[in-house]
């Protein structure tokens, strides 16, 4: 016995007039082509050059990918029908951290097509959560202000 409640959808955050927007993959990407060996390669193919298609721009540097910070995987899995491991695939991991720079100003169009892309997910299996996308919101970090000892307490002697 199971109990779901659905509760109202929650927008995603609204996109940032900058020309760069940081993003993290909240789950593995699988490529369409190839293996996931080469991060930026990978990246280029499989997000930024879909936003220049999809947005309809004919220079196709428009959108382009900044730094990375990534890992690779090797996702397996186990088809019970069959009884039997599939091949795996190497996958960018989950956590990667990018730049997406864009040219020009963002457009509606432009932010449109980027908020399907982080509701569809990219690469393959995206029906079984592959390849989600989040924007990732800078924290600044801090450290606390290191507190003094004070001179007024005794040492305590110990026996």
């Amino acid at each position: 016995m199971c109990r779901i409640t659905i509760a109202k959808p929650v927008p995603l955050t609204e996109i940032v007039d900058t020309d760069q927007i940081l993003l993290v993959l909240a789950a593995p990407l699988i490529p369409v082509q190839g293996m996931a060996t080469q991060a930026r390669d990978v990246l280029a193919q499989e997000i930024a050059l879909v936003l220049n298609r999809k947005t309809g721009h004919t220079d196709v540097s428009e959108f382009t990918i900044g730094k990375i910070c990534s890992a690779s995987q090797n996702i397996e899995n186990f088809v019970g029908i069959w009884r039997m491991r599939a091949p795996g695939m190497r996958a960018l991991a989950a956590g990667t951290i990018f730049e997406l720079q864009k040219k020009s100003p963002w457009t509606e169009a432009d932010k449109k097509v980027l908020r399907e892309l982080l509701y569809l997910g990219c690469g393959l299996r995206c029906e079984e959560g592959f390849g989600q996308l989040r924007i990732w919101h800078k924290q600044k970090l801090t450290m606390g202000e290191v507190k003094q000892h004070s001179d007024s307490v005794a040492p305590v002697a110990v026996q």
